[in-house]
């Protein structure tokens, strides 16, 4: 009768060592994941990248090119810069975190002139948007937009083509756009 209680605690004992690891590992692994999550929800936090400017802020009339060379533009009048991803004086925008980000320009031309502006990634081509001289009527726009996965540090710009000219005004209608999508 001994021998068959110390089997019965035994088996009692290995259920309840059994259990409470079990119950160790329940809990170290809620802790890993609230530690994750943590991590993530910092990351998250940190991850809030978007922008968008106009060309000048000036109220004047402007013409930009053309110019025998691609022209790097600088969107000066920043409407909104969350994250600080985009310089306003250098026209670049580099990637803080590595994810998806999505561009999009439109560009305004007025006049005689053919207009076009390119978006590269790290001196690359990406994308154009070109516009014949205006035809019949004085006022011509085009845009462009893509989808794009970043490195940390990788940079976009836009740029006016050669022999091309871009114009700008009171109602700002050549503006620059970007946010991130998604962290990868």
């Amino acid at each position: 009768m001994l021998l068959s209680f110390c089997e019965a605690t035994g088996k009692t004992l290995n259920l309840y060592y059994s259990q409470r690891e079990a119950m160790m590992k329940l809990e170290i692994s809620i802790v890993l994941l609230l530690c994750t999550w943590t991590t993530l929800g910092e990351e998250f936090k940190r991850a809030k990248i978007a922008f968008s400017a106009t060309l000048s802020a000036s109220w004047d009339s402007v013409y930009f090119g053309p110019h025998e060379e691609a022209t790097t533009l600088v969107y000066e009048n920043v409407f909104t810069n969350i994250g600080n991803a985009y310089d306003k004086n250098t026209g670049i925008f580099t990637a803080p975190v590595k994810g998806v980000y999505f561009f999009n320009y439109v560009v305004f031309n007025a006049g005689e002139k053919p207009t076009g502006v390119k978006l590269l990634k790290n001196g690359n081509l990406v994308l154009a948007a070109l516009d014949n001289a205006p035809g019949q009527d004085t006022e011509d726009t085009t845009s462009n937009s893509v989808s794009l996965i970043l490195e940390q540090g990788d940079q976009i710009k836009l740029q006016l083509l050669e022999s091309r000219r871009i114009y700008t005004d009171a109602w700002r209608r050549n503006t620059f756009s970007g946010h991130l999508l998604f962290t990868l």
